[in-house]
């Protein structure tokens, strides 16, 4: 769930708050399937040599410490950050699904492995479903509070909010169109924290979650 969370979300915001098309978008997120590809037979030799845990729990903490980065981002930042950024994900998705995978399957006769694989991808596919649509829900409410919030503290008493009417003004926007740069800004930003905060919150489960992975039994 939250894995495919931070997945939908990126793509939503990039398109309707910061104006990418569906095509730079989706190549801005494709950095993800790139470093997955690579890694992913390069993990698939390590299952037999590692402790399965131990490669699980090195893809969560990863995701952990690139959630808490991506939740400090501004709506300033560039495409080559972006892309960058999201290079080190398909690392933690290669060390991730294709050990749990596995370590799901330990232990269990040989009849009832299908059975478990069965199980295993109908709740994963639960799993992203519940966290589209809980992380799109969430992500909105978020952002109607932070709207909230911040437009409580702009009027035309305070004198930060008068300069930037101002600036926009003198730039030759007219009052009206001052006033709705201004609501559009405050939106922009209001999205960007929701955003952030849906990171954090994704960087606090996946830690939380690599305790988990140390109650399973490993391979004997």
């Amino acid at each position: 769930m939250t894995y495919f969370a931070g997945v939908v979300l990126l793509p939503l915001w990039l398109q309707n708050e910061q104006g990418y098309t569906p095509t730079w978008a989706g190549i801005t997120t494709a950095s993800l399937g790139l470093m997955g590809a690579i890694f992913s037979p390069i993990v698939g030799r390590l299952t037999d040599k590692i402790d399965i845990r131990v490669i699980v729990t090195f893809g969560m903490l990863l995701f952990a410490g690139l959630s808490f980065v991506k939740a400090d981002a501004n709506t300033q930042i560039s495409f080559e950050q972006l892309f960058l950024t999201r290079l080190p994900w398909g690392i933690g998705l290669a060390c991730f699904f294709i050990p749990l995978i596995t370590l799901s399957l330990t232990g269990l006769p040989s009849s009832k492995v299908a059975s478990a694989s069965g199980l295993f991808n109908f709740m994963r596919l639960i799993a992203l479903s519940f966290g589209t649509s809980l992380s799109v829900t969430m992500w909105d409410r978020r952002q109607a509070y932070h709207d909230h919030v911040l437009s409580a503290h702009t009027s035309m008493s305070d004198p930060l909010t008068q300069q930037w009417l101002a600036q926009a003004q003198a730039q030759g926007l007219t009052e009206h169109q001052a006033y709705g740069a201004l609501a559009r800004t405050i939106s922009e930003q209001s999205f960007m924290l929701g955003l952030n905060e849906m990171y954090f919150l994704a960087g606090c489960v996946f830690l939380s979650l690599t305790v988990l992975v140390w109650l399973s039994r490993p391979r004997g």
